[in-house]
């Protein structure tokens, strides 16, 4: 299993093809397009570094809302497009599945899987969109019908006012909130926002209203930017969840303590691809705004509610969604590049034993968010600078077997 999968030629075609589209929907005069490198940088200080003075409406203001569609748009098409690609079935809610997205903005989750899955495109599903900006989920509405001519989904549009959870039938299948955990935490400070804390009790309680609108046994999928911040969210949300029965079905092969949960110095889970599939019209405008990408980078966790009659998948939950592995094999999952080594390649990889330095010279195709197999060498061997331990792929010849005694 590839999480961070090659964009699908639909969406690289979509992408390069998004300007044409946002004109014909969102036009703008000659004047604001050459202001849109500096709306964008500013959107971006808005969104990070200063993000105290993000007006909760920005959605509704023109000129950031262009920015937003002609920068965070297809970034986030890309980032969500390949991992809706990488999960598979694991997000497939079904022939007639309701789908709820929730900070939807211009309807970025459905466009992405529309691009991505062509096998759910005949499904009659249900897509309901949830965002505080009209504007946004009009210009989502008509880029969709543009995108996906006479598509047999249906989908409705509805703006969500306040701070708690839309009101909304619980038969969801499939929950998607994108972007939306960190806002929360970062916007706590706002008349009527909720702190939203890393321990995951904290971070749920906001979500309750939202959980509610899942069937029992429906799954909600969680994707947030690559940093310490989010991740650390997502490990606090993956604890709670546990606690509660719910099951981890991605990005961890094991539901046991995380080995990179981001606090003090450790490592944060977040995934990390190269930036194929970026059209030359937006890295030119990543350039003038002053915000070159060289890669991209998420943080997502998909989980699974208790109960309920079991309509999903099941062939690839083996091992919580990774390839079920030999008897004597352990399921973990890449987290970083190949490392250049004295002997040869090696990856990080996350498992149920912790974190895990894995020679890899024989597959140096490996990326990060590929689900493979490892044996950790027996006795255990750590590695001196990480503390991780040492494994290898099954079948390679090494020192997995236990080694003799020194006499």
């Amino acid at each position: 299993m590839r999480l961070l999968a090659d964009p699908h030629p639909d969406l690289v075609r979509a992408l390069v093809e998004l300007p044409t589209h946002l004109q014909a929907i969102f036009p703008q005069k000659e004047r604001h397009r050459r202001q849109l490198p500096r709306a964008v940088a500013e959107l971006s200080a808005l969104l990070t570094t200063e993000r105290d003075d993000l007006p909760p409406d920005y959605m509704n203001r023109p000129a950031l809302l262009s920015a937003y569609l002609h920068h965070f748009l297809p970034w986030n098409l890309l980032r969500l497009g390949r991992l809706f690609r990488g999960l598979g079935s694991l997000l497939d809610p079904g022939v007639d599945g309701r789908v709820l997205d929730l900070g939807s903005g211009p309807l970025t989750a459905a466009a992405a899987l529309w691009q991505t899955r062509p096998d759910l495109r005949r499904r009659a599903l249900e897509f309901t969109a949830v965002d505080r900006s009209d504007a946004a989920l009009k210009v989502g509405v008509a880029l969709l019908e543009r995108l996906s001519v006479a598509a047999p989904w249906r989908v409705r549009t509805v703006r969500h006012h306040g701070s708690g959870g839309p009101r909304v039938p619980g038969e969801a299948d499939l929950l998607i909130a994108a972007n939306v955990l960190n806002e929360m935490a970062q916007g706590a400070g706002r008349p009527g926002r909720r702190q939203v804390g890393g321990d995951g009790h904290d971070a749920l309680r906001p979500l309750k209203a939202w959980i509610r609108a899942l069937r029992p046994g429906g799954r909600l999928l969680l994707v947030e930017p690559g940093t310490r911040q989010a991740s650390r969210l997502l490990v606090g949300v993956r604890a709670a969840a546990l606690d509660r029965g719910w099951r981890i079905l991605a990005p961890c092969p094991h539901a046991g303590t995380c080995p990179q949960p981001g606090t003090g110095r450790s490592a944060w889970c977040h995934l990390t691809g190269d930036t194929t599939g970026v059209p030359d019209w937006l890295l030119d405008l990543d350039h003038a705004a002053g915000l070159p990408k060289a890669r991209l980078s998420l943080s997502f966790m998909l989980l699974e509610m208790p109960g309920g009659a079991d309509k999903w998948p099941q062939e690839n939950l083996a091992g919580a969604g990774l390839p079920a592995a030999p008897a004597a094999a352990l399921p973990a999952l890449v987290v970083s590049d190949p490392l250049p080594m004295a002997a040869g390649r090696r990856v990080y990889a996350c498992s149920g034993r912790g974190l895990l330095l894995v020679d890899g010279q024989d597959l140096p195709s490996w990326r990060q968010g590929d689900g493979i197999e490892v044996i950790p060498e027996n006795p255990p061997r750590k590695d001196a600078k990480s503390g991780a331990l040492l494994a290898s792929t099954p079948g390679k010849k090494g020192r997995n077997p236990r080694r003799p005694r020194r006499r």
